[in-house]
């Protein structure tokens, strides 16, 4: 089984992924939970859990300060970000610690199990001797392709709002399109535009359940796209859900937790 520590100052949050989350499964113990980053830090250096889920943004030490601290103590220790869409440039940061990956809230239960479960694949296979995510191919290469990676997810995080292709990022960076691509999948292990349509998908979610008189048509507008039936397909495609039934679903959920716990 693989070590594993949840830090999450939100104890709804902690709570529903503690519960909700099939940890042994797949392939997972979880050791512990903390409410703070300080806590956080204890518990991981304390169990040398291989893999921290972590928020970002908490109380006492946000979540990038305690996962740099653990780095220290624990070199091996992997990483999982959550963050909230006004949270997108500690994305930057993240790539520095290799994290493995980054999900925005409100968390989604499948992504992040698949995110554990890809990693499980590769931690069990032995493909893993340091973080995979962001691995660096020689020292001076791979700084410059770190760059290109932070400065293309930066793109991303302030013009989220247009209709973005990989020629827009490429010429933002002064680079060629295949060139881009090449250097962001060799880099992060994923295909810019089907990261670009996941990352548009979880401001999605945010948006919805943030802004809940909110039409669909004026978020997909919000998120770039002019036709938002096309919108619609895109979210259903990757949530299994339309943004109207998204919404729904969340808030239903969350009144029928509401009355369990009166009872």
């Amino acid at each position: 089984m693989i070590s594993l520590i949840l830090v999450e100052d939100e104890s709804f949050i902690r709570n529903g992924l503690e519960k909700n989350i099939d940890w042994n499964g797949l392939g997972y113990e979880l050791l512990g939970t903390a409410s703070n980053g300080l806590e956080g830090l204890e518990l991981a250096i304390r169990t040398e859990a291989q893999v921290v889920i972590t928020d970002i943004r908490m109380p006492k030490m946000s979540g990038i300060e305690m996962a740099e601290k653990i780095r220290a103590s624990v070199p091996s220790a992997m990483f999982v970000f959550i963050s909230g869409y006004s949270d997108f440039s500690y994305a930057v940061s993240a790539i520095h610690l290799d994290a493995v990956d980054y999900i925005l809230k409100p968390v989604d239960i499948d992504e992040l199990s698949n995110v554990l479960k890809k990693l499980a694949g590769r931690l069990q296979s032995g493909k893993i001797v340091s973080p995979p995510t962001f691995q660096k191919k020689t020292e001076e290469d791979g700084e410059v392709s770190n760059v290109i990676v932070q400065r293309a997810i930066e793109y991303v995080g302030n013009h989220i709002h247009e209709s973005l292709q990989v020629q827009d990022i490429a010429n933002a960076l002064k680079i060629t399109p295949n060139y881009l691509s090449r250097i962001f999948r060799d880099e992060t292990g994923d295909n810019l535009i089907k990261w670009i349509t996941r990352y548009k998908v979880s401001a999605a979610k945010s948006l919805l359940l943030d802004n809940v008189e909110t039409k669909i048509y004026e978020i997909a507008d919000m998120l770039g796209y002019s036709d938002y039936k096309y919108f619609i397909y895109i979210f259903k495609k990757y949530t299994g859900m339309t943004p109207e039934n998204y919404r729904k679903e969340y808030f239903n959920s969350n009144l029928s937790a509401e009355k369990g716990e009166q009872k």
